[in-house]
C-alpha cells in the first residue's frame, strides 16, 4: 500500500511540474499576444513619409561655375554628370577620374544638384513643411515626415553637423481622411517612394513618374498600426524577439533601430569583407574608406551576393511601428507644374501587442497546478522550508549537546 501511495505521489508530482514546465515556457519564449483595438476615436496615426527622387538632378548652372574654377576638361565633365546621378543600382557607370578623392564625391554631388523650395501643405491642420535634401541609397533626394534627416542630411555626412527635423505630422482622427499636397514638384520624371518614418526608402516601394509633360498624381495610403503596452517593454529581447526603436545595437546607425535599417548593416558588413571599402551613400565610422573607381565596381560585381547574404543576418522586426500600402494611384496630366497629392485613409483598427504570461500569471500556474495534484500551496512550501531548518537546527543542537 506505501509502494502505491509512493507511485502515486511521484505521478502526481510529474504531472505538476510537466504542467508548470509549460507555463514557464511559454514565459521565456512565447509570452505576447497580438489583438485589435477598434477605439479610433482616441487616436491617431503618423502619416508617411515620402522621398522624391528626380531622373535628371544635375544642375546645370552649378555645373558650369564648377568646370569654370577648376579643369574644364571633357573627362571631368563626363565623370561630373555621371556622379550627380549615380545610385546603387548604377556603380558600374561612373568612369574613372583619379584626380578626385572619393571623399570629396558626396560634397560635389550635394553642391551639384539641383536646390528647390518645395513645401508639403496639410489640409487637416493647414501646416506647410519644407521637403528636406536626404542621402539615400538612390543618391541625394528629398524627403518628408523622415524622422532620420538629421543623420541623413548632406550636411551630416560630409561635417558631421546635425540640422533639426522638421516637425513630423500625424493622422487627426476622427475628423475624417488626411490630405496632404505638395506644391511646385520641379521636373516631370521622378521616382516616389513611400514608408514609415524611422525608415529608409527602398526599391520595393516606389512609384515611377516618368512622364513628357507635367502632372497630377493623386494617392491613397492605408495604414496598418502595431502598439505595445508597457509590459511588453519589460521583456527581454529573446522573449518579445524584437527591439524598439531606441534599442539600436548597430554600429553605424546607433540613433535608430528599424529591420530595414538593420539590413543596410548587413550590406555594409558585406561591402567591406568583399571590396574593403562602402560607397558615399552610407556614412564611413572608424578606419572605413569611401570607395573609388575600382570598389564601385567591386560592389557592382558582388551586388547579388550582398544582397542575399545580407538577408541571413539576425535582424529583429520592430515591436512597434506603422506600415503603409497603396491603394490606389491616379495621374493625369495637366498645364501647371506637376503637384503631388496622396491621402491617408481612415484605419478604424489597429494591433496591439500585450504580455499574456508575464512573471505572475506563470507563479500562480505553478501554485495552481502544485494545488490540483499535490494539494500544495504557498503556505505548504514555507511549512516546508520552516520544518527543515528547524530540523536541521535540533539535529545540530542534539549533536552539540551529545558532544
Amino acid at each position: 500500500m506505501g509502494f502505491i501511495c509512493l507511485v502515486l505521489l511521484f505521478v502526481a508530482a510529474g504531472c505538476a511540474i510537466s504542467c508548470a514546465v509549460v507555463f514557464l515556457k511559454r514565459h521565456l519564449f512565447r509570452p505576447t499576444v497580438v489583438s485589435i483595438d477598434r477605439d479610433y476615436m482616441n487616436w491617431g496615426t503618423i502619416l508617411p513619409s515620402l522621398t522624391l527622387c528626380e531622373y535628371e538632378k544635375l544642375n546645370e548652372t552649378a555645373l558650369a561655375e564648377y568646370l569654370s574654377r577648376n579643369e574644364n576638361s571633357p573627362e571631368l565633365e563626363n565623370f561630373l554628370r555621371h556622379l550627380v546621378n549615380l545610385s546603387m543600382y548604377n556603380l558600374e557607370s561612373l568612369p574613372n577620374y583619379p584626380k578626385i578623392n572619393p571623399k570629396n564625391y558626396l560634397k560635389l554631388m550635394n553642391d551639384l544638384t539641383n536646390v528647390y523650395e518645395n513645401r508639403v501643405i496639410s489640409t487637416a491642420t493647414n501646416i506647410s513643411v519644407p521637403f528636406v535634401r536626404v542621402v539615400t541609397e538612390m543618391g541625394i533626394c528629398w524627403a518628408f515626415n523622415s524622422l532620420q534627416y538629421p543623420y541623413t542630411s548632406p550636411e551630416y555626412y560630409i561635417s558631421g553637423k546635425k540640422k533639426p527635423a522638421p516637425n513630423i505630422l500625424q493622422a487627426i482622427y476622427p475628423q475624417g481622411d488626411n490630405f496632404l499636397i505638395l506644391l511646385a514638384v520641379n521636373g516631370t520624371s521622378f521616382d516616389i517612394y513611400w514608408h514609415n518614418p524611422y525608415d529608409s526608402p527602398s526599391t520595393d516601394k516606389v512609384i515611377q513618374m516618368e512622364r513628357e509633360y507635367p502632372t497630377y498624381t493623386s494617392l491613397v495610403f492605408r495604414s496598418f498600426q502595431l502598439y505595445c503596452t508597457s509590459k511588453v517593454r519589460r521583456l527581454i529581447f529573446y522573449q518579445r524577439q524584437c527591439r524598439f526603436d531606441d534599442e539600436s545595437n548597430l554600429s553605424h546607425f546607433p540613433y535608430l533601430y528599424s529591420f530595414s535599417i538593420c539590413r543596410t548593416e548587413c550590406k555594409i558588413k558585406m561591402m567591406l569583407e568583399f571590396c574593403g571599402c562602402i560607397p558615399i551613400f552610407y556614412r564611413a565610422i572608424k578606419s572605413e574608406s569611401y570607395c573609388g573607381y575600382r570598389g564601385l565596381k567591386c560592389i557592382a560585381h558582388h551586388r547579388t551576393a550582398i544582397e542575399i547574404l545580407s538577408r541571413k543576418c539576425d535582424c529583429l522586426s520592430r515591436c512597434e511601428g506603422v506600415a503603409y500600402n497603396l491603394d490606389s494611384v491616379k495621374s493625369l496630366f495637366w498645364i501647371r507644374k506637376s503637384t503631388i497629392k496622396w491621402e491617408l485613409a481612415t484605419s478604424k483598427s489597429r494591433y496591439r501587442r500585450d504580455v499574456v504570461y508575464g512573471i505572475e500569471e506563470v507563479l500562480v500556474a505553478i501554485g495552481a497546478n502544485a494545488g490540483l495534484f499535490l494539494g500544495l500551496s504557498l503556505l505548504s512550501f514555507i511549512e516546508f522550508i520552516f520544518f527543515y531548518f528547524m530540523h536541521i537546527f535540533h539535529f545540530d543542537r542534539n549533536r552539540l549537546n551529545k558532544e
